[in-house]
């Protein structure tokens, strides 16, 4: 599961990406509010949707900038 987390939070080049990461947290942040909200039978805040929103584009952020890379053909 571990080694799971990493690859999912790491780049192409094997370092940590910052983006994935800001997700990630984001992500986990909403689900964390979104949960307590349905265990106290209370409405969400209404910038969750926002949040998760925002966190959901981060992680995919990174496959989006791929296209103005530098790939040379060899």
């Amino acid at each position: 599961m571990v080694q799971f987390i990493k690859s999912l939070l790491s780049a192409e080049r094997g370092s940590l990406s910052s983006k994935r990461l800001c997700g990630f947290i984001g992500w986990l942040c909403c689900s964390a509010v979104l949960i307590m909200c349905t265990v106290w039978d209370r409405q969400a805040p209404d910038m969750v949707s926002t949040v998760l929103y925002a966190s959901t584009a981060l992680l995919g952020l990174d496959s989006v900038t791929d296209i103005w890379k530098d790939k040379t053909i060899k």
